[in-house]
């Protein structure tokens, strides 16, 4: 537990780390060549994690994918907000969030359960040479997915720059430019919530595997489960923030979030487990596309890559 939770923890100083050097690539590079840096460093990062295990390479190895996925991140929200408008945004927010759960739901489900062909991988692999041998070849593949990224990424079109401004070093100026009352609030919002999901989320797996002393094709199994509620929630985002506004909304779903999480950490069964794990991550996290669309109306145009 000690070294994973060493190496999530320099992967997202990286992030935090990247987020400042996003803004200087996507300026200075333009916004394709950005994210072709970052999905290509991301890959090599990733197979060199995987695949060269001696925790100082690791550890490098972390920071820099942390570094390198900031920078994808940080360009995602303004790049949805310049090709939306007020009627389309939160719906482009959550088709993006609902794809990407799905996504996550299909990871988790198909190579976190021994039903499929794909969770049999590793077992397949692990027969020729063990565990460790097994769990490397399915990281290897997870990893080279990012391929996919370079060649969506080619067919985009970018005919209009996040940034309007001048070429420059996204200096300290620039970021004090985006500070405003209702900007330093939502970033004091967005701290403690990371705070708080820093102190637990990465160890949702580890946690329920020890509690439940199960296997990892159950911890599989809860973690799509509870990855397929955020998708049924993302879904029900734009109707739901229409009707009660986008701030009651972001209040209400992360409050009734609270209970399922605290009961979380009473001894239970698999299937009490799933239920609030369910519900925990499709109440806190199907706010996320209108807080990020929220995130780019307090600020200018030319600001909002700096925001992000």
């Amino acid at each position: 537990e000690v070294i994973i939770g060493t190496l999530l923890s320099v992967r997202t100083l990286g992030n935090s780390i990247g987020a400042f050097s996003a803004i200087f690539l996507v300026q200075n590079f333009g916004t394709k060549r950005a994210l072709y840096a970052s999905f290509s460093a991301m890959l090599v990062c990733g197979l060199v994690f995987t695949n060269i295990t001696i925790l100082p390479i690791m550890q490098a190895a972390s920071f820099l994918f942390g570094v390198s996925q900031a920078i994808f991140v940080v360009v995602q929200a303004p790049f949805y907000k310049k090709y939306s408008d007020d009627k389309t945004v939160v719906g482009v927010f959550s088709a993006s969030f609902v794809l990407n759960n799905i996504a996550m739901f299909a990871g988790s489900f198909l190579f976190g359960n021994n039903l499929t062909l794909f969770g049999k991988f590793s077992d397949i692999f692990a027969s020729f040479g063990g565990l460790v041998f097994g769990s490397k070849m399915v990281l290897n593949i997870s990893f080279l997915l990012l391929a996919v990224n370079l060649i969506a990424l080619s067919k985009i079109e970018f005919d209009i720059e996040l940034n309007n401004h001048s070429r420059g070093r996204g200096g300290i100026k620039e970021y004090l430019a985006v500070l405003n009352r209702d900007s330093v609030l939502y970033m004091i919002k967005t701290a403690l919530i990371g705070l708080g999901a820093g102190l637990i989320v990465p160890f949702f797996s580890v946690y329920i595997k020890h509690s439940l002393n199960t296997t990892d094709s159950v911890v599989g199994s809860i973690m799509a489960f509870a990855q397929f509620g955020t998708v049924l929630g993302g879904l029900l985002t734009p109707k739901l923030s229409r009707r009660f506004g986008r701030v009651k909304f972001v209040l209400i779903c992360q409050l009734m979030s609270i209970p399922f999480l605290i009961s979380i950490s009473f001894p239970q069964g698999a299937f009490i487990m799933a239920i609030s794990f369910f519900f925990r991550n499709s109440l806190m996290n199907m706010a996320n596309p209108v807080l990020q669309s929220m995130a780019m109306d307090l600020v200018e145009e030319k600001h909002r890559t700096i925001m992000s």
